[in-house]
């Protein structure tokens, strides 16, 4: 069994799911709302854990009750807390996020400066590393002091200032399209392989000179939240934990995220996965 580190964000995600905004100053009544463990590291985590590998999450959660919250849920999936931010009081990041009828997400994301921290990763016995790319520069410190046998992959959700520090540091790097086209390639390394996801398009994947595609099944999506994510932890899974070629485990990591959009919050796939 791989052993895993994941790096970045945890926190709680409130979704409701509905087609209509409230009117300013006015409250819209939804029925329909769930509750899950979220932030793209988390997630990946969880996934990883729940498709039988050994996660560790490296995170900042603080005290508080729904930080006690988030943490008793990630160990219930057996996911290793380590907390940069153990003992402060204050809150985590919340996200309130809206799903409507055609699975596509709006997102309010609590976030706020991370707190200082002398951490140092002492224990270093994983197979790999997926850094989500947030939590600088606390995270930045984290993958530097990384030995060489431990594999970088990044979750590069969003273009940032510190994208070249991380992806400098990266053996294997996720993006979409969007990140994609805002990329300087000729700042990248010449053996950097990546993965560039579009949706329900197909995934190109560029391994040093060889460039091609796999596809993705097309589905009706109820929803998209966490999708992303999904697709991340699982190809953690069948790339590092199995052993698969890059291709194959992009391949199967799309299955498990196609399959994830089928049904509401990130953790129900799990039940109509195949054994």
């Amino acid at each position: 069994m791989a052993k895993g580190l994941f790096v970045g964000l945890a926190g709680m995600d409130i979704i409701y799911y509905s087609d209509n905004y409230p009117n300013r100053n006015d409250k819209s009544a939804i029925d329909d709302y769930k509750t899950f463990t979220g932030g793209p590291a988390a997630n990946e985590a969880i996934t990883f854990s729940m498709l039988g590998g050994d996660s560790t999450l490296i995170t900042s959660i603080e005290e508080s009750p729904i930080g006690d919250v988030i943490k008793a849920n990630l160990e219930s999936y057996s996911v290793r807390v380590i907390d940069l931010s153990k003992g402060i009081d204050i809150l985590p990041f919340i996200s309130a996020i809206m799903v409507d009828s055609n699975g596509e997400r709006s997102i309010w994301s609590g976030q706020r400066k991370f707190p200082e921290s002398d951490f140092t990763l002492e224990d270093c016995d994983f197979d790999f590393c997926m850094c989500d790319c947030y939590m600088y520069p606390h995270s930045m410190k984290i993958l530097r002091d990384l030995p060489d046998s431990v594999q970088i992959c990044l979750d590069v959700d969003a273009y940032g200032d510190h994208v070249y520090d991380y992806l400098q540091l990266a053996d294997m790097a996720i993006l979409s399209s969007k990140v994609w086209s805002s990329i300087d390639q000729g700042l990248l390394k010449p053996d950097l392989k990546i993965a560039i996801t579009d949706n329900d398009c197909p995934i190109r994947i560029l391994d040093s000179e060889t460039t091609y595609s796999v596809p993705v099944e097309k589905v009706e999506a109820i929803d998209t939240l966490g999708a992303g994510d999904i697709f991340h932890g699982a190809f953690a899974y069948y790339f590092y934990d199995q052993g698969r070629t890059l291709e194959d485990s992009i391949r199967e990591a799309s299955g498990i995220a196609t399959l994830s959009v089928k049904y509401h919050g990130t953790r129900e796939w799990y039940d109509h996965a195949r054994p």
